[in-house]
């Protein structure tokens, strides 16, 4: 197996998982804390620091040196993350491209965050591995602005994905998955949650099989499908939050170093019996923060209560646990958990709400609703600070790759990086559902003897299934990354 853009190494934990291999062949990754990260969890022969460099050899983190490209290789399956910068519907420049084409190439010159899709479509065509899966935010269905014409060359991100070609001095290089010679994609829709996680995470799946693989099995790709829903029918319902903390409590977890956690509760540094300072803004953005903030507090009835009885929550909670308490949270944050307090305490005095199935996403201003009150949480982004009012604190890494599916028995944590951690996890594929893509792939692929399964069933899947893209009809108003 050979990946790329897989932070976490969710692919590389679910083929140990599934089979107990453990031979990858090329990784890369652009951020060197997360190759160190990678590198400890996993056993690679090669870590390049770009993802073009797997391709044209570069710097190798594993050896720290220039190593050439692989190339004598022959790789099984090749499984990609490439960014979702572009396509979230958080990115702020999400609406403003007149064509699809810009969002990748203005002006003949391939953006930054476009990279990782181009080179995957290069490694691609360039290595020719029998199978690739490749993984993006169900954003690429929605087009980039309201006024691209329904009679468009790409109406939406996934058009370009799958059909792009770049012009680049005046040369087309044909990089949509479907211009790839030789090859056949399919595209599933999945949600983590239908394979037993609680959090809605909506995601593509890209499925590429090469033609000698189709020439075995021609109905592989159909079989994929059967296979996709098959595992979702094994969960009878998604995990909850309390499932989640009661899983993390039982494993022991070597990841937090005291000096991050004191140099982030200095701000907090007061007694106890007082109550956290206000939020105070220091620009525009966060002048527009504090303003619906106390919008909120007029709404709810609270102008006028003293900052004690306002701040009531927070105390409490500094009381009990100590100022190491609010580690992780800033001023804006630790305010927005006691407006919610008060905001859920009323929904529960009306019936409406159970205070304790309360998860919230701090790093979301509060009038986006980033909160969940069914037990489950928002789906993780690279900024995301869960707290959970049933724990009264923010949730701890450990717990959010366990809201992966990582099995915490076979992650090494490195201490003092709870920012990596929260960074990684919004950025990650969830083990389950690459796993559930590479096993369906590597049984109808046929691509080692001793994975062979030749009694798998040929029942086709009806168009418009929940594993295709055009059956998604998840929101991802708040279930989307903005950096995957």
């Amino acid at each position: 197996m050979a990946t790329a853009c897989s932070g976490t190494g969710a692919p590389s934990f679910a083929l140990r998982e599934l089979v107990g291999a453990r031979n990858e062949i090329i990784s890369s990754e652009s951020h060197a804390a997360t190759r160190g990260w990678f590198m400890k969890n996993h056993d690679v022969q090669h870590c390049f620091s770009h993802m073009a460099s797997a391709r044209t050899g570069g710097y190798c983190d594993k050896h720290k040196a220039i190593c050439p490209a692989v190339t004598e290789e022959s790789i099984d399956l090749f499984v990609c993350g490439f960014t979702c910068k572009l396509f979230s519907q958080e990115s702020n420049a999400r609406f403003k491209h007149a064509a699809v084409p810009e969002m990748f190439a203005p002006n003949g010159q391939v953006v930054p965050k476009a990279i990782p899709f181009v080179e995957a479509s290069r490694f691609i065509n360039k290595f020719r591995p029998a199978t690739a899966v490749l993984e993006n935010v169900t954003g690429c269905l929605k087009k980039v602005h309201a006024q691209i014409p329904d009679d468009a060359v790409y109406k939406t991100p996934l058009d370009y994905i799958l059909n792009g070609v770049l012009r680049i001095d005046g040369k087309d290089e044909p990089i949509g998955f479907n211009r790839i010679q030789g090859y056949k994609t399919e595209v599933h829709t999945l949600r983590i949650s239908d394979f037993g996680l609680p959090q809605a995470r909506p995601r593509l799946y890209f499925v590429l099989l090469r033609e000698d693989v189709l020439s075995r099995a021609p109905q592989a790709h159909e079989q994929i499908r059967s296979m996709l829903m098959a595992f979702r029918s094994v969960y009878q319902r998604p995990a909850t939050m309390a499932e989640l903390f009661s899983c993390s409590a039982h494993a022991s977890h070597d990841w937090e170093d005291v000096s991050e956690d004191v140099e982030l509760a200095k701000q907090f540094d007061r007694p106890a019996s007082e109550p956290l300072p206000a939020y105070v803004p220091s620009n525009e953005k966060r002048t527009i923060q504090r303003e619906s903030m106390d919008a909120l507090r007029a709404d709810l009835g609270l102008g006028e209560i003293s900052d004690m009885e306002y701040r009531q929550f927070t105390t409490f909670c500094r009381q009990r646990y100590g100022d190491r308490w609010a580690v992780g949270m800033n001023c804006r944050e630790a305010e927005s958990v006691d407006l919610l307090y008060h905001q859920f305490t009323a929904s529960l005095a009306a019936g409406e709400n159970d205070f304790g199935d309360v998860v919230v996403d701090l790093s979301k201003s509060l009038e986006r609703g980033a909160y969940k009150t069914d037990g489950r949480m928002p789906t993780l982004t690279t900024s995301s600070h869960i707290f959970s009012f049933s724990e009264q604190r923010l949730m701890r890494p450990p717990e959010l790759f366990a809201s992966h599916g990582f099995n915490l028995t076979e992650v090494k944590f490195i201490p003092n990086k709870r920012s990596l951690y929260s960074s990684m996890t919004g950025n990650a594929m969830s083990v389950p559902v690459v796993g559930a893509c590479i096993l369906s792939v590597i049984l109808v692929a046929g691509l080692r003897e001793s994975h062979q399964y030749p009694k798998l069933h040929t029942r086709q899947v009806k168009a418009g299934s929940d594993t295709s893209p055009e059956g998604s009809t998840e929101s991802e108003d708040m279930d989307v990354d903005n950096d995957a």
